[in-house]
């Protein structure tokens, strides 16, 4: 069995990614690396190793949770989860990302795709394994638009992390 490690996520504007990424910059890491920009995403559902032959069944099931286009915002604040390992952008909340993420993930355990447990907490990564001098610095408040959701496989190419879309499935 062929497997590839996949998740769906929503993909960032050019000026998200790039606000995301002048931020990241300022940062001072003591250790850990930053996440490539081409890499910025915003997560809706982790499958993991899953067998190569359901990827069209994931981009079938990916329409499924349609909704209208809608903007996030990204919030401007920047903060960290398990124990400071993990540096992230947030957003504005969004009811319309909730539901489109919650509509996703029911969709997906009800066709057989066992996904992560636990409450959703949509973010940016901004860097990993790391520890940054405080205080963060701040994000540009930056609007954009999510018109699709996208089908990423998380793969390395010459050593180095690529998040490659398998296809995007329009709102």
């Amino acid at each position: 069995m062929n497997t590839k490690r996949l998740f769906f996520g929503v993909e960032l504007s050019g000026e998200a990614r790039a606000a995301v990424r002048a931020a990241a910059e300022k940062m001072r890491l003591e250790k850990g690396k930053l996440t490539d920009a081409d890499n910025y995403h915003i997560t809706l559902a982790f499958l993991g190793q899953t067998d190569e032959s359901a990827v069209f069944e994931l981009l079938r099931l990916g329409a499924l949770c349609w909704r209208a286009p809608f903007t996030l915002a990204l919030s401007g604040g920047i903060g960290a989860f398990k124990g400071g390992s993990v540096i992230w952008a947030g957003l504005d909340k969004s009811d319309a990302l909730f539901d489109m993420q919650a509509r996703l993930q029911a969709i997906l355990r009800e066709n057989g795709f066992p996904l992560e447990e636990g409450a959703y907490t949509p973010h940016i990564t901004v860097a990993r394994s790391a520890r940054a001098v405080l205080p963060y610095p701040s994000v540009e408040r930056v609007s954009f638009g999510v018109r699709a959701v996208t089908l990423f496989e998380s793969t390395r190419e010459g050593g180095r992390l690529v998040y490659k879309p398998l296809g995007r499935r329009p709102l």
